[in-house]
């Protein structure tokens, strides 16, 4: 058993990348794809297969269509709040008032999407900040014809985002920038579905070939200190194994990550 948890540790690194996307994308798709990769920088196989997928199911989409099935599809994983849990919390300016000072004193613990994401929830409540609404909407004037489209449009809002934002308070940011891999990875396994539908069944697909979307670049080979901590890691980690075992294994990895000279 050890020698299997050896080897596909081992699998693991040979698969590891650093993903990227053109400059041409929009904002919330590079740091989309850039939250990806820091967090989650040894693909399994299978998220490797779903991104080169998507590669080829974009493959004949122009730049604006791309980025609008990126877009819909982050926003829609976002909203839907499937990695946060149920639980949430009454939403006032209190409430909002103690997201965005956990926010600022723990801003460089955050990844730029997971700050994106409680950035643009904060903004979408400042409205409703006007003349307190915020903290009376449950009481709104039903005689108020403004009051009841502002109570309809902050009852939709808490609906998708209270979660979010309870979670975050009640997470640590290790813990928040976690749940929003699992949300980066159910995202594209949604990219994956839209785009192979809207492929065959799109007039917007083109002809001409795009280039790809996520770019995928193994670690330089220059930075022997990383090799070497790798395989260091994995040699610790198969120490109790049998001698001859553990023999090929060091042989295994010598042939997958590059001895450092």
């Amino acid at each position: 058993m050890k020698w299997y948890i050896a080897a596909y540790s081992l699998m693991t690194i040979a698969l590891a990348q650093t993903i990227e996307v053109d400059q041409s994308h929009t904002p919330i798709i590079q740091k989309f794809t850039r939250h990806l990769s820091q967090n989650f920088s040894k693909l399994t196989k299978q998220e490797f297969d779903i991104l080169e997928q998507i590669n080829k199911n974009l493959s004949t989409f122009s730049l604006k269509n791309t980025n609008d099935i990126l877009e819909d599809s982050i926003y829609t994983k976002i909203l839907e709040n499937t990695v946060f849990g149920n639980e949430s919390s009454r939403v006032s300016s209190i409430f909002i008032k103690k997201v965005e000072e956990k926010l600022k004193s723990n801003k460089l613990s955050y990844s730029s999407f997971s700050k994106q994401i409680i950035e643009s929830i904060i903004a979408d409540y400042k409205p409703f900040f006007e003349e307190g609404f915020i903290n009376r909407y449950e009481s709104y004037n039903r005689n108020n014809k403004n009051e009841v489209i502002k109570y309809k449009k902050i009852r939709m809002l808490t609906k998708y985002t209270s979660t979010t934002l309870t979670q975050f308070l009640a997470s640590t940011a290790q813990d928040f920038n976690k749940k929003i891999t699992k949300l980066c990875l159910e995202t594209l396994k949604l990219i994956n579905t839209k785009s192979y539908f809207l492929k065959n069944h799109s007039f917007y697909s083109l002809e001409i070939k795009q280039k790809q979307v996520f770019i995928f670049k193994k670690p330089k080979k220059e930075d022997k200190k990383i090799i070497q901590e790798k395989k260091d890691t994995l040699l610790d980690a198969i120490k109790s194994i049998d001698k001859n075992e553990s023999e090929k294994m060091s042989e295994k990895i010598d042939q997958i990550i590059p001895k450092n000279e």
